[in-house]
């Protein structure tokens, strides 16, 4: 099972480093993994596997694996500390996806038209009219 959230919004907080605002995202992610695993918890499913949050930030990754604190750090005592609890009781992972490999990229940034066609691919867009078509032959089978 392959579970995915992906949303926009304006952080809480203004950020001093961009390693402190990737590490606010990963934490603000942590945050939804876990609600995400009390709701599946609630109606019995179990994960087969650790639930990984990808970055594609060298540092906020090493922040949250690292428990050396560094100057990047002080400001997101709060967040760290809680990421890191959850990676180090192995409850999820904080991985590295370079930024050509981040499929998002295809909604938010200027991409190339090759890479924008894999990452199309990747999400699983359709055309409209290949939806309809799939819905007026559904309705035939079940008329």
């Amino acid at each position: 099972m392959h579970l995915i959230t992906w949303c926009s919004r304006k952080q809480r907080s203004v950020s001093r480093s961009t390693a402190e605002a990737e590490f606010r995202s990963i934490a603000d992610a942590a945050s939804d993994v876990l609600w995400l695993q009390a709701i599946l918890q609630d109606m019995h499913i179990s994960l087969d596997t650790v639930p990984v949050i990808w970055s594609d930030n060298t540092s906020a990754v090493a922040m949250a694996a690292n428990s050396v604190m560094h100057a990047k750090t002080k400001h997101v005592d709060l967040d760290l500390f809680f990421v890191r609890e959850k990676v180090t009781s192995q409850h999820m992972q904080v991985r590295y996806v370079p930024a050509a490999s981040q499929v998002a990229y295809a909604l938010t940034k200027p991409i190339s038209v090759a890479l924008f066609q894999e990452f199309h691919h990747q999400l699983c867009v359709r055309k409209l009219s290949k939806v309809e078509e799939a819905r007026e032959i559904l309705e035939l089978r079940n008329s």
